[in-house]
């Protein structure tokens, strides 16, 4: 959509305003879909504030960057961190609401951890099929035979 100002040049800030109002609509009906799991997958700014305090936001054009956080249920923040032991080797790490500086999220943390290590989706959808599907139908983590014998 163009948008053009009361002088007849187009208008860049109302356009920045449509693409934040447009990437939260696109991010609620995914959302809101059934039978459908949306994952973002974003990249991260350092937003640093004239107090010195730092958070880290995602970087997102328009008013998105500030609200899209509150849409989905788990808003997690990865990234690699060495293994306590000596073996030098790395791991996943999911922050999932435990962060005083990054954007995250976890409705589920009466029984979600807000820290995960050795992070996959495979485990968080585990985790979540054992709290929230409904008794008597199949979970990814659990499934049952199409068919059984008599």
């Amino acid at each position: 959509e163009t948008t053009i100002n009361s002088s007849g040049t187009q208008a860049t800030q109302k356009a920045w305003g449509i693409v934040g109002q447009e990437t939260m609509r696109i991010a609620r009906a995914m959302h809101n879909a059934k039978h459908f799991t949306p994952i973002f997958v974003l990249h991260e700014k350092a937003n640093t504030e004239e107090t010195g305090s730092v958070s880290i936001l995602p970087k997102l054009q328009g008013s998105a960057k500030e609200s899209l956080a509150s849409i989905p249920s788990i808003v997690a923040n990865l990234s690699f961190e060495k293994k306590p032991d000596d073996s030098g080797e790395t791991q996943l790490v999911a922050l999932l609401g435990d962060s005083d500086t990054h954007v995250s999220k976890n409705r589920y943390s009466a029984f979600l951890e807000t820290r995960m290590t050795d992070f996959s989706l495979l485990d968080l959808y585990a985790k979540l099929d054992e709290h929230l599907a409904p008794q008597g139908i199949p979970t990814t983590t659990n499934p049952t035979p199409a068919a059984t014998a008599a």
